[in-house]
């Protein structure tokens, strides 16, 4: 992507996402509790700091900490949070401007308190450094690279200079009509990282300032992800060999991933995009929380409070919407069968029509409170001829017959569907004889809801209807 496309997806997106403010505010809420989580987490550990996403998360939200760390890690997560409002309140606030007193500001804010250092000396030698906060450095601070190289940024005496020559540069082409904000924000970030004023804190300072100047034309923040460390500081030593834009299209290609999350929070959208490995595992993780852990296992008494709380609802839902296609057919027919484990011989109960088929019992009526109640006899019976057995249900099914269509001539037409529920050990399986509707898996504690009742039963419904309009040669 060339630098002309990233500024017109950049464009064409932010533009897109101001026709959609002021968003709702449980929208904005959470479109903020996002960036605000990703920056300081992603910000921190690029410079190494060891906090998972959910003890981020613990630590920002619910003001809790988990886990071995150094305090100092708590400590520095917290106060780029401070660092990360000042930022944005500032930002939003025009007559507020960008200056050195705020930039040192927002040092001694990130770093809290002097603390000591390794570090390496000009020549390369390892050392120990006390580290100011709040003010610029008055000792060289050069890194080792990692083909064994020194590199070295600027010296203490140039430090004021050059920051001095940056606000300049920043001041006007904050104003120009003709510099890009993103550019500026890149080109920003670039040169405070080659000066590199401070002792501690410069990358987290520079994402930090990049994203003022991108917040204050209101602009979403970019958030560079610690797992695309590499890609980053690559991008920067493309700079350094003056390859400038290969920087601002770096930046502009994470800019445009903000935008697209923010458009997504205004129309309503997930936000959840998980993109480092190790945020994964710990969004896996908190996802698996609230999921059940104790695992009922199918037994008799299981099988009965099921039927009694959720499936004699879904099936009375279902035949109160399929009864309407009766009027339509000379006969109906609707038969329950359940299907279980004991081989023996059934003789019919006076009053009722029941039968023994090899391993299965057919119930012949069509009234699911009826069905109940055959159910709960025999589990509380027991099967003629050995009442202290009780039956491993696996299966109960209901076909519902329709026969001789009415409106068809000698073309009449008979139709059948049937609705399957399997108890597997652990969960049940409810399904019909067609998809859609998409089978619905449920562990025995937890009961099917009156919405899914008339969800699943209407598309059963709209599939029967289908399958009779295809059988009267009517297309969809």
């Amino acid at each position: 992507m060339t630098i002309k496309e990233i500024y017109k997806k950049v464009d064409g997106l932010k533009k897109e996402l101001d026709g959609m403010k002021p968003m709702k505010k449980a929208d904005e809420d959470r479109l903020w509790t996002k960036i605000r989580l990703n920056w300081n987490y992603n910000s921190n550990h690029l410079e190494g700091n060891t906090l998972t996403y959910s003890q981020t998360e613990l630590l920002l939200i619910f003001d809790k900490a988990t886990g071995e760390h150094e305090m100092r890690e708590y400590e520095e997560m917290k106060a780029h949070d401070v660092a990360l409002h000042l930022v944005r309140n500032i930002a939003s606030d025009q007559e507020h401007p960008l200056t050195e007193s705020f930039i040192k500001e927002l040092n001694r804010v990130i770093l809290v308190k002097p603390f000591w250092k390794e570090a390496i000396t000009p020549d390369g030698q390892p050392t120990r450094k006390l580290i100011k906060v709040g003010d610029y450095k008055d000792t060289p601070n050069s890194v080792r690279l990692q083909n064994g190289e020194i590199f070295h940024y600027s010296s203490p005496d140039e430090v004021r200079p050059m920051m001095q020559e940056l606000m300049v540069f920043y001041k006007k082409h904050s104003i120009s009509t003709v510099s890009h904000p993103l550019w500026l924000a890149a080109m920003f970030h670039y040169q405070f990282v080659r000066v590199h004023p401070f002792d501690d804190g410069n990358g987290r300072i520079a994402r930090l300032i990049m994203n003022y100047i991108l917040m204050r034309k209101d602009y979403a923040p970019v958030i560079i992800p610690s797992s695309d460390k590499k890609n980053y500081l690559l991008a920067l030593n493309k700079a350094d060999t003056g390859d400038m834009e290969s920087f601002v299209i770096y930046i502009g290609e994470h800019l445009v991933r903000s935008l697209e999350m923010s458009i997504k929070a205004a129309r309503g959208e997930s936000i959840e995009e998980p993109t480092d490995p190790d945020k994964e595992i710990e969004l896996f993780k908190r996802s698996l929380a609230d999921r059940e852990v104790v695992k009922v296992k199918k037994n008799r008494k299981v099988i009965q409070e099921l039927y009694s709380h959720s499936l004699s609802g879904l099936f009375t839902t279902i035949h109160q919407k399929l009864e309407q296609f009766n009027d339509l057919f000379n006969e109906t027919d609707h038969t329950y069968w359940v299907e279980h484990s004991i081989q023996t011989t059934l003789l019919k109960p006076p009053g009722r029509n029941l039968k023994f088929i090899e391993d299965q019992l057919l119930f012949d009526f069509n009234n699911p409170q009826k069905f109940g109640q055959v159910l709960n006899e025999i589990y509380i019976q027991g099967i003629p001829q050995k009442p202290l057995q009780y039956p491993d249900i696996r299966q109960i099914r209901i076909d519902f017959y329709w026969r001789g269509f009415k409106k068809a001539g000698t073309n009449t037409f008979d139709v059948q569907t049937s609705v399957y529920v399997d108890f597997q050990e652990y969960k049940y399986r409810i399904y019909c004889n067609f998809v859609p509707p998409n089978p619905i898996q449920k562990t025995y504690n937890h009961y099917m809801s009156e919405t899914e009742y008339h969800a699943f039963s209407a598309e059963l419904t709209r599939n029967t209807l289908g399958m009779i309009k295809n059988s009267c040669g009517i297309k969809e």
